[in-house]
């Protein structure tokens, strides 16, 4: 998919802010675990705003994953763009060091699938934990967060 860079620029929504915080934290996330997160009336409307968002640079799509045999009948998958970047950094959203799958960490193009796989298990736990009040959902960077000084600074 290449973009085609729209015209009209658009007007960034509060839920257009929550998708990119997810996408910081997670790095790559499904349409369909976006559309969990945030919510939405319409899943087909909330696609084209993914779409929308793509074509003026705030997300991207990485190419790896149209190297998939079923790639067309899956979800497309998301991560942040420069534009995005910038925005959470204006409103001093700062990103974890600690990021679930950094870029760099692990090779971009090599472990993609690995890394795929990781957002997307993390991420079903997470959701699938959202309506039991009995469990709570920790994330790593909170439980490093409590971890001893000797621990943390090995990341």
């Amino acid at each position: 998919m290449h973009r085609s860079r729209q015209q009209k620029p658009i007007e960034l929504r509060e839920r257009d802010i929550e998708i990119f915080k997810l996408l910081q934290q997670y790095r790559y996330l499904r349409s369909n675990f976006l559309y969990e997160f945030v919510g939405g009336k319409d899943l087909t409307r909330f696609k084209k705003r993914l779409g929308e968002l793509y074509h003026q640079g705030y997300l991207n799509r990485p190419k790896q994953q149209w190297e998939n045999f079923n790639a067309r009948y899956t979800p497309a998958i998301y991560e942040l763009d420069k534009k995005a970047e910038e925005i959470l950094q204006r409103l001093r959203i700062e990103s974890d060091s600690r990021d679930l799958v950094s870029r760099g960490r692990m090779g971009a193009n090599r472990e993609f699938g690995h890394s795929m796989i990781v957002c997307d298990t993390i991420a079903s736990i997470e959701l699938a934990l959202r309506d039991d009040p009995d469990v709570e959902f920790i994330s790593w960077q909170q439980i490093m967060d409590k971890a001893p000084q000797s621990t943390r600074e090995r990341l």
